[in-house]
């Protein structure tokens, strides 16, 4: 049973191909990660869950955690029950109930939700986000009237801990791909 156009999937897919390669990159660079079992995902923004379907199928990652409305939650719910996941995500609606355990590599993917929040609401995110080994952000240049890269750039600028790349991910939605991590002590 799918909810959604075979584009969506095609994309999901696509996405996490992507992910997983640039995970690699980062494995292969921090001899502290050694399997994808220490992975801990936090996608915000998860909508019905398939790219958290996608991910723990193929990734098996130690835990993985939706934060969204309450009511996308729901319908979330009920469509990964249906999937047989070996591994069920957590589901929150608040960024205040994250908690991480201190070992795990820890993974934020926003694919357009992030983008679409006020700015005051990204600042509350912001301080989470700060915390993580690795962001995957997907998000169009302008929202609301809100400049995305200029805020990202900001982000980047107040928080040096982190390398970023970016890439075109859609030239006619003028969205772009942003691969952030932290940077790897020698």
């Amino acid at each position: 049973m799918y909810f959604f156009a075979p584009d969506s999937r095609i994309q999901k897919i696509l996405t996490l191909i992507e992910l997983k390669s640039e995970l690699n990159k980062y494995y292969k660079s921090n001899s502290e990660i050694n399997s994808n079992q220490s992975i801990e995902f936090i996608e915000f923004g998860g909508g019905i869950g398939q790219f958290a379907e996608l991910v723990i199928r193929e990734l098996s990652p130690k835990s993985y955690t939706i934060i969204d409305l309450p009511l996308v939650s729901v319908l979330a719910k009920y469509y990964l029950n249906q999937q047989n996941l070996s591994n069920k995500p957590n589901f929150i609606s608040s960024e205040k109930e994250l908690q991480f355990s201190k070992k795990s590599f820890k993974v934020f993917i926003s694919s357009w939700a992030i983008s679409e929040l006020k700015l005051s609401k990204r600042k509350q995110i912001e301080e989470y986000m700060a915390k993580m080994d690795y962001l995957f952000i997907e998000m169009q240049e302008y929202f609301d009237n809100v400049d995305n890269y200029e805020w990202i750039r900001e982000f980047l600028f107040r928080n040096p801990q982190f390398r970023s790349t970016w890439s075109q991910s859609n030239r006619a939605m003028r969205s772009r791909v942003y691969r952030i991590h932290r940077i790897i002590e020698d």
